[in-house]
């Protein structure tokens, strides 16, 4: 599939960038779960000419850091960015660059309300999975992203005792229908967190003081850049506002109506090497 550009009213087609922001699942990861070699050793090549590389993902940071080595990347430390935008961290280093939470009485009215739902529901804290009890899915998931998993009883009730807040909740849902379900919780909870979904079977709640392009933008802070400074790639909603308000926003060819519309460039397909491709075209 060729890649097209969306909107050329300016120079953001034109010039280079320095720094590259992408999603991992859907955007940077092929279906196969697995990066590509000519994508890593693309990016390898942008960062030892001086680029800037960051990841953004909804997965916890133990999810995407033990990836790293399976992909090569495991020997920079660029900043990874979890939980939606809800930490940032360096991937070797491990240093703290921002970090959001979830109050307790608003993680408990979430988690109240998720199970009066019927709801399968875990939380994030302190880099640990909690759930109420050891069960599918929540093994498999741990299993998947290598992370601990605590079985801690009724979650609203946790919350209010627990040594920490959430960084994120997620309601892991039966049926793809998460754009039904965000509408549901944003009647109660609009305005209190940031709803949101990385696929069609999650519903996802963070602070509202977080999300992929606040933590991109306070990263960028200590590099002296903004937001125009940059390319972000995504594929789907939780990428919206990254992709929305960098200087080029790129959609993978796979990406979701809504991204491909608010990006000024849409590139190939995850499984075509996407970014890689961003990356050669506006970079090197």
């Amino acid at each position: 599939m060729d890649s097209t550009a969306t909107s050329a009213t300016d120079n953001t087609l034109s010039k280079k960038y320095g720094i590259v922001v992408s999603d991992f699942d859907g955007t940077l990861l092929r279906s196969d779960d697995t990066v590509s070699a000519d994508t890593v050793a693309t990016i390898k090549a942008f960062i030892q000419n001086g680029g800037l590389f960051m990841i953004a993902t909804g997965r916890m940071y133990d999810g995407i850091h033990n990836r790293l080595a399976d992909v090569g990347l495991d020997k920079y430390d660029f900043p990874l960015i979890a939980y939606q935008g809800s930490l940032a961290r360096t991937a070797v280093t491990g240093k703290e660059l921002f970090r959001a939470t979830i109050d307790r009485k608003t993680s408990s009215e979430i988690l109240a309300f998720a199970e009066e739902k019927g709801l399968f529901t875990q939380i994030y804290i302190n880099g640990r999975i909690k759930t109420a009890a050891l069960a599918e899915p929540s093994l498999s998931y741990a299993r998947y992203m290598g992370a601990g998993l605590d079985a801690v009883g009724r979650l609203s009730e946790y919350i209010l005792r627990a040594d920490g807040e959430p960084e994120k909740i997620l309601c892991i849902l039966a049926d793809k229908n998460s754009r039904e379900v965000i509408k549901v919780f944003a009647e109660r909870f609009g305005g209190r967190v940031k709803l949101m979904s990385s696929t069609g079977t999650f519903v996802e709640a963070v602070p509202l003081n977080s999300g992929k392009d606040v933590a991109v933008e306070r990263v960028l802070r200590a590099y002296g850049k903004t937001m125009d400074d940059i390319i972000a790639c995504g594929d789907n909603l939780n990428d919206l506002d990254m992709v929305r308000r960098a200087g080029l926003g790129v959609a993978v060819a796979n990406a979701e109506p809504e991204v491909k519309a608010a990006a000024k460039f849409i590139t190939k397909s995850n499984d075509e090497d996407g970014v890689a491709y961003v990356i050669k075209k506006f970079c090197l």
